[in-house]
């Protein structure tokens, strides 16, 4: 993908089936809005969703929880977290 592009992404995920992946929180942000328009693929097969590089308002983890269920990770930088 030469850019970030949410629906492409949740579309991917849906598709291939995917369990776990790395993202900041804009990006996070990006489809958690994709879905709330309506455009809500399956997430079911994910198990773990890491995400760091920038902070996150607790009304927005809420949210993340809401899409993306009980995966979530939060990793505060490489040395911190280690090897994901």
């Amino acid at each position: 993908m030469p850019r970030f592009d949410a629906k492409f992404v949740l579309d991917e995920i849906d598709a291939h089936q995917v369990t776990t992946m790395f993202a900041v929180p804009g990006m996070l942000s990006r489809m958690a809005d994709e879905v709330d328009g309506g455009g809500a693929p399956r997430l079911g097969s994910l198990r773990r969703v890491l995400y760091g590089g920038a902070p996150v308002e607790t009304d927005e983890i809420k949210r993340y929880v809401r899409v993306f269920g009980r995966t979530l990770s939060q990793l505060y930088g490489r040395y911190e977290a280690g090897c994901p």
